[in-house]
């Protein structure tokens, strides 16, 4: 469409068309991802609606990243499903700057949800903050409405003139212009990829670094005391508080993983766009950068609601009628670990634990 040449960076006119098989390709693609994402995604946040003992206030951390997938799942992929199957971009320039704010919105909220929780569990665990009254939940929708602030902040952005947002080279997508090199455009990503990218992967290496040192020394402490106290309750309940600990942070290891191999790729592309060589910049290589971003929003639940345990039993009971799992000995075990919980540093009522079982 000649009125999409408008927001096309010049760069990108001098390749040819993109092939009608590979659009149709990355639609096909989307189609998929766009029913993994709604599914795994909407099923994790009717899992906490539906349990009561899900709705914790550090659990709210974990489904603010599903709202934020489910957000572009069920806005963003279908426009570019669309797109793909019409070979171009027909919904114009103003369309065009709102589905890249979405998206970019989505990725920011996300790693600045990881963050937080990294943080979180780090006062948790390593500095064991203690506070004689629980935190108010208040405290924890706080936090979660300054995630989407200073999110919304960088994403929108562009649309008030710091920098802007153009059709990509593949022409069915839109983004952040990587490509022209004046000083709006490059303060703007250099900036965005140091507060939103390099500082919060920074924050939570050394976070769950200390995290892992911190359960390492206490499960060596742990196993001394066995020697004199292995028949008390009291050992067992920190055993399991312990492996709980583990447990939940290599999951949330796992999510922080996902996400920097998921958006890296993107990243390295704009910055090599601004900075390297661009001939190496194509529509391709651009397209699949920001596909393999967007995949990371099926995987985000598998991680945490199919591995998770109290998440994967909730799920159980919901799809095949199962009754919960709350009788037996390791309920009872479970209920008094649940009872002597220390406090997390101010946004949550439990040490980030999520409650697992």
């Amino acid at each position: 469409m000649k009125e999409n040449l408008s927001f096309l960076h010049p760069y990108w006119h001098r390749f040819e068309q993109i092939s009608p098989t590979y659009h149709v390709t990355i639609g096909i693609i989307m189609v998929f991802t766009t029913i993994g994402a709604i599914a795994g995604n909407g099923l994790v946040i009717w899992c906490f609606i539906s349990f009561r003992s899900l709705r914790t206030s550090s659990n709210v951390f974990i489904i603010n990243l599903s709202v934020a997938n489910l957000m572009m799942s069920l806005i963003d992929f279908p426009l570019l499903i669309i797109a793909s199957f019409h070979h171009d971009w027909p919904f114009g320039k103003t369309v065009c700057e709102a589905y890249a704010t979405l998206t970019g919105l989505s990725g920011l909220v996300t790693i600045n949800s990881l963050t937080v929780i990294a943080v979180d569990r780090y006062c948790a665990i390593v500095i064991r903050v203690k506070s004689p009254n629980p935190a108010p939940k208040w405290k924890t929708y706080k936090a979660t409405l300054v995630i989407w602030t200073y999110a919304l902040f960088w994403s929108i952005s562009p649309v008030v003139g710091w920098s802007q947002y153009q059709l990509e080279g593949v022409r069915t997508t839109c983004s952040f212009d990587y490509l022209t090199r004046d000083a709006a455009t490059i303060s703007f990503i250099v900036a965005i990829a140091t507060f939103e990218f390099v500082i919060p992967v920074i924050i939570i290496i050394l976070a769950y670094c200390k995290i892992v040192a911190a359960m390492i020394v206490r499960r060596r402490n742990l196993s001394l005391t066995k020697k004199s106290e292995n028949s008390s309750l009291n050992y067992r309940l920190q055993r399991y508080r312990v492996r709980a600990e583990f447990r939940t942070a290599f999951i949330i290891i796992g999510l922080v993983c996902l996400f920097v191999v998921s958006w890296l790729p993107y990243t390295v592309t704009a910055m090599l766009s601004l900075f390297g060589d661009r001939t190496l910049i194509n529509p391709y290589l651009t397209s699949v950068a920001g596909l393999i971003a967007k995949t990371s929003t099926v995987f985000n639940p598998i991680v945490y609601a199919i591995i998770h345990p109290k998440f994967k039993s909730k799920i159980k009971c919901m799809l095949f009628r199962q009754d919960s799992l709350n009788s037996g000995p390791r309920s009872k075990l479970n209920s008094r670990i649940s009872s002597n919980k220390f406090s997390s540093s101010g946004f949550g009522q439990q040490p980030m634990d999520f409650d697992m079982k």
